[in-house]
């Protein structure tokens, strides 16, 4: 008579481990993917993959290089303008080169 398969064999793992990091999946209008994709060749060092591209605009993003104060203050003239953080940010550099710029 044929052995039987052991019940005490050691089962195998399922799959590849986990890495502790979560899958984000998202749609890109054809305009922004070429602005990506146009950020990702100025990008010194080997070519990037789109992962990589993904995460380090996501990290820049999310980065505040404004001090506390000065941040506070943006986003109040940016609640007081009804427009975005970056806008806000946008016109008050404008202003403040402009001013520069006179001054000159």
């Amino acid at each position: 008579m044929a052995k039987s398969i052991d019940p005490t064999a050691k089962k195998r793992g399922r799959g590849r481990p986990s890495l502790g990091s979560s899958q984000i999946n998202i749609s890109v209008p054809a305009a922004l993917r070429s602005r990506i994709d146009a950020w990702a060749n100025a990008q010194p060092g080997p070519e990037l993959s789109s992962s990589m591209v993904a995460r380090r605009l996501i990290e820049l993003a999310l980065v505040d290089p404004l001090p506390a104060g000065l941040s506070r203050r943006v986003d109040v003239y940016a609640k007081h303008m009804n427009m975005s953080r970056a806008q806000a940010i946008a016109t008050l550099l404008d202003l403040a080169l402009g001013e520069d710029k006179a001054k000159r």
